[in-house]
């Protein structure tokens, strides 16, 4: 991706505030974050994972060391691990 799109992209995306809808979530919710996630620094995950714990929404911090922003694709193994945890503590 050339530069410039990459440097839009970030623009558009500073932008964008999800904190109402995380306030509004009403299930256990698990964070994944790559500290190589340049499109989604892991200092915003770990902001949202901080408010949905002060929700008590917050099941699990994930945090893979040189991973980026495409998690389930360059680390499945972790992704699917952590899908099944929350799977089986949201099980009735």
């Amino acid at each position: 991706m050339p530069a410039d799109c990459k440097g839009g992209w970030g623009k558009v995306l500073a932008t964008i505030d999800v904190s109402a809808g995380i306030d509004l979530l009403a299930v256990p919710t698990t964070v994944l974050v790559g500290t190589a996630d340049k499109l989604t620094p892991e200092v915003h995950s770990l902001e949202l994972a901080e408010r949905l714990r002060q929700h008590g929404r917050l099941h699990e911090m994930v945090t893979l060391p040189l991973i980026g922003h495409m998690i389930n694709m360059e680390e499945p193994d972790a992704f699917n691990a952590a899908l099944t945890r929350l799977d089986t503590a949201t099980r009735d």
